[in-house]
């Protein structure tokens, strides 16, 4: 369960107390930082390209294509038309590799999330962690009722929907892995929806992963996603600097590095924060007024303001 439910009546309290502390540990670096309200460097922007419209214009982000009926992670078809419904025009989409190398909307393999999600247990294995053949996959109905889709699928209705974003959650961090997915999704996308590919914004999960991906597409927007960080190790002035030296004006991270001095700092450099995954819509008021620009979320309303 999410931290901030467990403690939202310690939140305020957590908020000063963290002001202190960070105040102490970022000393002379962070301030001088914050002492600027410059934005992201327009030479950083105009040499990336990027183009960050849909984040002024969506503060909320349909987590795997969105929940339906009280369920989330379904990466399907229904969410997708569901949530569309409902207004929301930023989606973000778990992809994985089925056995047979396709790219489909899947938030894992492990042989639970199978039997739970799909009513599929290996009769040889039972506790299978390997990933289904496309047609094993595609020939489930998930929660016995919503259609699986592949990222080819997802290619075409962003052709058909050209007012979609696609956030990409990759689930892979090996660098060979990595290529080829962002490669894979470069070449559907040219093939089935050219004119959607710069509507495609992926996750990053360390610095790393900026040269790789952008050596594959110059994609015209990136999320930097802290929550894979080592927090023991997450500096968010130097994670913050990398960003604005590279024109990243998105950063996603969870509630448990959450405070306000840091979204502060990001909004002083012109940085979007963004939350995974808020549901509830106090903890989200509550973010909001610690300086937190947008939440990915199965449940919100997209069109009610939380501030």
């Amino acid at each position: 369960m999410n931290r901030l439910y467990l403690s939202c009546g310690r939140f305020a309290l957590r908020m000063r107390m963290g002001l202190l502390l960070l105040l102490a540990a970022f000393g002379t670096a962070f301030l001088t930082a914050c002492a600027s309200n410059a934005a992201p460097s327009a030479k950083g922007e105009a040499h990336n390209g990027f183009d960050y419209s849909w984040a002024k214009e969506n503060r909320y982000i349909a987590h795997a294509l969105g929940g339906i009926d009280g369920h989330d992670y379904t990466n399907s078809r229904e969410a997708f038309e569901e949530n569309y419904k409902k207004g929301f025009r930023v989606f973000e989409m778990d992809l994985g590799y089925t056995s047979d190398d396709v790219l489909v909307g899947v938030h894992e393999w492990g042989h639970k999330f199978k039997k739970n999600t799909l009513g599929y247990v290996d009769p040889a294995d039972p506790e299978n962690d390997e990933p289904l053949s496309l047609s094993v996959f595609s020939g489930f109905k998930i929660l016995g009722k919503y259609t699986p889709l592949t990222f080819e699928d997802m290619a075409e209705i962003m052709g058909e929907k050209e007012d979609v974003f696609l956030v990409i959650d990759g689930k892979y961090r090996d660098e060979e892995l990595v290529r080829k997915e962002f490669t894979d999704i470069r070449d559907i996308l040219k093939k089935r929806a050219p004119e959607a590919i710069d509507r495609i914004i992926p996750q990053i999960y360390s610095q790393e992963m900026y040269d790789c991906i952008m050596e594959i597409y110059p994609w015209k927007s990136i999320i930097y996603t802290w929550y894979m960080l080592n927090e023991d190790r997450l500096s968010p002035t130097a994670e913050a600097d990398f960003a604005i030296s590279k024109g990243i004006k998105v950063v996603t991270m969870s509630d448990r590095v959450e405070n306000e001095l840091v979204d502060e700092y990001l909004k002083r450099r012109g940085i979007f924060t963004y939350v995974h995954t808020i549901n509830d819509e106090y903890v989200a008021k509550l973010l909001t007024k610690a300086g937190v620009y947008g939440f990915y979320t199965d449940e919100l309303d997209p069109d009610k303001d939380n501030t």
